[in-house]
């Protein structure tokens, strides 16, 4: 997954702004309210792209001595620079070697296309930096490739390999594939919670389906039930897709990991899961 890390002061913006990376993007993103927190945060974890505020409290530290900081640490790191409100991008600012700018106010719509494009771009100067994470669906399966023999990953090792990837990405203590048939049964899981737990939970995850599919009927379309159901308390999230052939993708993660990410690997992992005989 591609993480972020977002330096601006103003709370509210900041907020504001991983919210929309984080919903519209599927991004991972963190907040430093200000340059000392942010060279912390570079320090201890590892990020692909980071987006500084040049409104940042000079008395601290301000975006240029921040971003010569991360230069000198971290010369492969991609950065992104948001100018004052209805400013360019003054002409010392383009010697710091940045990969994009961000003007305000923009929007989803602008956001992303400029955040992917800054994630392209090589860097100017300094040794190459590490390849961006593929936003692309990885590989189908090697039976499912032209060309590859049927036997060469048994279907099962192979949605394992998949719920595995999609638990790590999205911190989830338990991903399941339930089937919808009668009472409804797990047919294959990970996750810390264990197979009980998954056992449990088919029974209301099919109610909660089949009460989408009521609604869609209620909503004048039957034939266009809710993909996705999701619930969520003080601590976790659980959230459903339905696949074809009446099954569901289910996932429990903690309310910490982003809604945005959880929603693309797990749309992701269902495209994947949807070219494997599950039963």
């Amino acid at each position: 997954m591609i993480k972020m890390l977002v330096v601006d002061g103003n709370a509210a913006f900041a907020t504001m702004l991983q919210e929309m990376l984080e919903t519209e993007g599927g991004y991972h993103v963190r907040v430093a309210p200000g340059g000392s927190s942010a060279l912390a945060a570079l320090e201890r974890d590892r990020f692909d792209l980071t987006i500084v505020d040049m409104d940042l409290d000079p008395e601290e530290m301000d975006y240029r001595e921040l971003i010569r900081r991360i230069r000198r640490v971290l010369p492969g790191m991609r950065l992104v620079l948001i100018p004052l409100m209805g400013q360019a991008v003054p002409p010392e600012a383009h010697e710091l070697n940045i990969q994009g700018t961000l003007s305000k106010p923009f929007f989803a719509d602008d956001l992303l296309p400029r955040i992917q494009a800054a994630l392209s771009v090589p860097l100017a100067a300094g040794p190459p930096a590490a390849p961006a994470p593929a936003t692309t669906p990885a590989a189908p399966p090697a039976a499912s490739r032209p060309g590859a023999r049927a036997g060469d990953a048994p279907p099962a090792s192979r949605v394992q390999s998949l719920l595995l990837e999609l638990a790590r990405e999205t911190r989830a203590d338990l991903v399941a594939v339930l089937s919808m048939q009668g009472g409804g049964h797990v047919v294959a899981q990970v996750g810390s919670r264990g197979k009980g737990t998954a056992e449990s939970l088919a029974e209301p995850c099919l109610a909660a389906l089949r009460a989408a599919q009521r609604l869609g009927r209620l909503l004048g379309q039957p034939d266009v039930p809710f993909e996705h159901n999701m619930f969520e308390s003080d601590s976790f999230r659980l959230y459903m897709l339905s696949l074809p052939g009446n099954l569901c993708l289910f996932l429990a993660a903690p309310l910490e990991a982003p809604l945005g990410a959880v929603r693309h690997n797990l749309r992701r992992t269902g495209r994947q899961l949807a070219g494997i005989p599950l039963t």
